[in-house]
């Protein structure tokens, strides 16, 4: 009986197997950290709707908009709790569509609201040229999209650009519309300017 395997060399054998099992069980869970991240949502949106040229299409006339809030829906594969935003800054662009050093016009921004924040932070009256495409004039709002949610039954705030004096190619507004970086196209024009 000298082929015959005694009880210590099982063992021995055991003793070996057991780390073997161990790490292959292992396996699954180190594969399981690399998996994909969830996808970050917001517990609020926004958006612009109404881009419109309010009043006699030329020299006067006024541009308006609302922004809207929703609030956040999770997306398919999104993270179980959204990221909590309780303050927007949106950025509004009056960019110079044509002409010269002294082609411009004074441009204004009203909101509708007392809750969102207004801040001029770029005037072309302090800009020593005036090229086309340059920045006109900027400004950032600031609110809190909870408080424009409960705001009122459209969940939305009412912004406006009064023109001033000046800067006329055809009784048309030479000024290009940025909102966040973005030229808009009015609603009820085919063009850009205003």
């Amino acid at each position: 009986m000298s082929n015959s395997v005694s009880r210590r060399s099982i063992a021995k054998g055991a003793a070996w197997a057991v780390p073997a099992v161990a790490l292959a069980s292992a396996a699954p869970s180190a594969s399981a950290s690399t998996a994909a991240p969830c996808v970050a949502w917001n517990n609020w949106n926004y958006s612009y709707e109404n881009i419109q040229y309010v009043g006699v299409d030329g020299a006067l006339g006024t541009v308006a908009w609302w922004t809207v809030v929703t609030p956040g829906v999770q997306p398919a594969g999104g993270c179980a709790a959204p990221t909590s935003v309780n303050s927007v800054t949106t950025t509004v662009n009056v960019l110079r569509n044509a002409g010269g050093i002294n082609r411009y016009r004074t441009v204004t921004l009203n909101q509708s609201d007392s809750i969102t924040t207004k801040v001029k932070t770029y005037d072309v009256a302090s800009a020593s040229t005036h090229p086309a495409g340059s920045l006109d004039y900027q400004w950032t709002v600031t609110f809190n999209p909870l408080d424009v949610y409960n705001l009122n039954g459209q969940h939305r705030f009412y912004t406006t650009l009064h023109p001033g004096d000046g800067g006329l190619i055809g009784g048309r507004i030479t000024n290009l519309l940025q909102l966040d970086g973005i030229t808009r196209v009015f609603e009820n024009q085919g063009d850009q300017v205003f």
